[in-house]
């Protein structure tokens, strides 16, 4: 019985050992879409033109805001701030710059 124990074990150690490992082989993944386009640099004369109709709307509403426009990269190509307009403290942080903009203040 004992002799029968050890060739069943030996037999099942060289079958799991001894056969062939197939790993199913799969086709590669496709690469992932470029993201998506920032769209056309914005030029001055259409940030002032946005920034003289948002103040239209602002001073027949009442309100008194300070405008900013930015380009794709985050950076500002134009700004103006209405007569008694607050200026905003946290408005000056850069998007290039690793601290918050709350550590200026």
């Amino acid at each position: 019985m004992v002799r029968f124990s050890v060739a069943a074990v030996a037999a099942c150690v060289a079958l799991f050992f001894g056969s062939a490992v197939n790993a199913q082989q799969t086709a590669p993944a496709a690469p992932p879409s470029p993201p998506p386009g920032y769209g056309a640099p914005i030029t001055l004369d259409q940030a002032n033109t946005a920034i003289a109709a948002a103040m239209a709307e602002s001073k027949k509403n009442g309100w008194n805001h300070v405008f900013a426009v930015v380009g794709p990269a985050g950076n500002v190509i134009a700004e103006q701030k209405m007569d008694r307009a607050p200026w905003p403290v946290r408005y000056r942080s850069t998007p290039g710059s690793r601290d918050p903009s709350s550590a200026r203040q």
